[in-house]
């Protein structure tokens, strides 16, 4: 069987259940001297990884009624990846528990160049943590342009905007922050930001006091439920663009 709870905090695969698919790398499991066999393997803690994120990289098959583990894959794709904080592996009674601190994935970044998009998240501290996929939804996607980014450092431009935003969290733009769902800093001159289940493009630039304008702009365009397609923010007043 498998079991999730509602939070994703505990998986358990069992041999019994035989349907599930779980990929295996027999050559990689008959090489190693570190091979055991379990009734149940047991995910704990996970809030971000999914569980297959691990066993697609550990070596891990199903023969008749028992589970095959190659301990030492399974700890080397720990290891690996960059959403594991630390682990622990505890062996008992037949059943193989995989216990996870996973590091905190804080920001929401997509690389635009041209019309692709390469999404990665990073921790608190900007490092980049994973690639390609989206394991949080707490904070906006903030898009960028290459000029931004070299190899996995972020420009002083982008850490200083993201730590912009992510005091916001516990301010009184908690509820603004929630709302938006993208904000677009391809140009280094003003940001353009799409708020949710709204069509209206905020262009602005990317400053406190902005911000502040924008959620008051938000705020008016919910209450009279009317929606431009441009709002330009500037110090002293928004201009409309009709469309």
């Amino acid at each position: 069987m498998i079991k999730n709870s509602i939070h994703g905090k505990i998986i358990i695969i069992s041999a019994a259940f035989t349907a599930i698919l779980i990929y295996s790398h027999a050559d990689a499991v008959a090489a190693s001297k570190d091979i055991k066999k379990f009734k149940v393997i047991e995910f704990k803690d996970f809030n971000y990884l999914s569980k297959n994120e691990i066993v697609d990289k550990a070596g891990i098959k199903i023969d008749s009624s028992e589970i095959i583990v190659d301990i030492d894959l399974l700890r080397k794709a720990l290891i690996e990846q960059p959403l594991v904080k630390t682990f622990k592996i505890v062996e008992k009674g037949g059943r193989l528990s995989v216990i996870i601190r996973e590091n905190e994935l804080v920001f929401l970044c997509g690389l635009k160049n041209g019309d692709e998009l390469s999404l990665f998240e990073t921790d608190g501290n900007f490092k980049i943590i994973s690639k390609g996929r989206v394991h949080a939804f707490n904070m906006p996607l903030v898009i960028i342009n290459k000029d931004d980014i070299s190899g996995n450092n972020l420009s002083g431009r982008i850490k200083n905007f993201l730590y912009l935003i992510r005091g916001f969290a516990n301010g009184k733009l908690s509820g603004l922050l929630q709302e938006i769902d993208e904000i677009d800093l391809t140009d280094a001159q003003s940001a353009v930001i799409h708020l949710k289940g709204r069509r209206t493009l905020f262009i602005m630039m990317p400053d406190k006091d902005n911000f502040l304008r924008l959620n008051v702009s938000a705020g008016y365009f919910d209450r009279i439920m009317y929606y431009p397609r441009v709002f330009k923010i500037t110090s002293a007043l928004g201009i409309i663009k009709k469309g």
